[in-house]
């Protein structure tokens, strides 16, 4: 019985030391991954780079509107959608997102030749 609890508490502790090394790692990734331009997906534990568009992997993100304002005009195609994911509507050159998960309104972008002419942030984007 003793031995039982012994392995228990061993269990226990590897678990916790599992899981500092984790989030550890999940920070360094994170630093990496935003260091290179990309934008980090935690969930999925995946660094979303430029590449995704021409791939058409860039995915949804939880929460458009937390990044809208990181985007200037200029910004090519590639990077709106590293930082906003996959547009929930594209009606010619304007292109729109759902702002977030549990937020209603848009973020509306014009993008023309490639690149974003402007960009509309709903009133209550988060940050």
């Amino acid at each position: 019985m003793a031995a039982r609890k012994v392995w228990a508490y061993l269990a226990v502790v590897l678990i916790g030391v599992l899981s500092v090394a984790f989030l550890r790692l999940d920070r360094g990734a994170q630093s990496l991954c935003e260091g290179w331009g990309g934008s980090w997906a935690p969930t999925q534990f995946r660094c979303i780079t430029r590449s995704c568009f021409a791939a058409h992997t860039c995915g949804t993100r939880y929460c458009p509107a937390c990044y809208c304002k990181t985007l200037m005009p200029g910004a090519t195609i590639a990077d709106v959608y590293v930082r906003l994911g996959e547009p929930s509507a594209v009606d010619g050159r304007k292109f729109r997102w759902v702002a977030g998960a549990a937020d209603s309104g848009y973020v509306v972008a014009e993008i023309d030749n490639g690149h974003l002419e402007s960009i509309a942030c709903p009133d209550g984007e988060r940050r």
